[in-house]
């Protein structure tokens, strides 16, 4: 004779494995997806409210078969064809692993730079990332932190935050939460835009 557990399993598993594949849904796809929508509308409106002569914003939404990307940059600044030139964005893994507490949250905000594959490529990275390091003169700790090295996805690092006071498994579920997101991606933004600047001059004069 089963046990009651085991009935209880018979009875209802088609039912368990429904729901199973409704949280395979929303751990790999829907809670990613919507994440990165909300971080795109806070960029929109945070490079709104960066108000400076010839401000010319492009936010983007992409994605592969792993990862989600939202990043932002200068007109002039960034060739989204190349992908050479300097962003602000993140990557968003389509799983739920980065998400988390407040202190082991995975996902980071920086400002990169790209110049190219190979070898050759990999100088133009590291000149343009430099010049976006020295033109950012001074930065506020609460900002973010500053690397300035080449990551494991051959982007230059200049300056990185990481988003785990904002984006944790306490606060996505309360409201407000784009607001605060708009806060910290604009002072990000602000901070960084020196950076942006340069590079964007120096593609531009170098007619790239």
């Amino acid at each position: 004779m089963l046990g009651k557990d085991t009935e209880w399993f018979v009875q209802n598993r088609t039912r368990i494995s429904a729901f199973q594949k409704y949280i395979t849904l929303v751990e790999t796809d829907i809670l990613p997806t919507q994440v990165a929508n909300l971080l795109k509308a806070a960029a929109l409106e945070a490079t709104r409210k960066i108000d400076f002569d010839g401000a010319d914003w492009t936010v983007l939404l992409v994605s592969d078969a792993s990862d989600i990307y939202v990043y932002w940059f200068l007109g002039g600044s960034f060739n989204d064809d190349t992908g050479i030139g300097a962003w602000i964005g993140l990557k968003i893994p389509k799983n739920v692993e980065w998400l988390g507490s407040e202190s082991d949250n995975m996902l980071h905000l920086a400002l990169s730079t790209y110049g190219g594959a190979g070898p050759k490529g990999k100088g133009k990275t590291k000149t343009l990332g430099q010049l976006a390091d020295n033109a950012i003169k001074s930065l506020n700790p609460k900002i973010g932190k500053r690397p300035k090295k080449i990551d494991d996805d051959d982007y230059y690092c200049s300056v990185e935050r990481g988003l785990g006071d904002v984006l944790n498994d306490s606060k996505l579920a309360k409201p407000g939460l784009e607001t605060e997101l708009t806060k910290v991606l604009k002072d990000f933004s602000n901070a960084v835009l020196p950076g942006l600047k340069a590079v964007q001059k120096y593609l531009s004069d170098a007619g790239r």
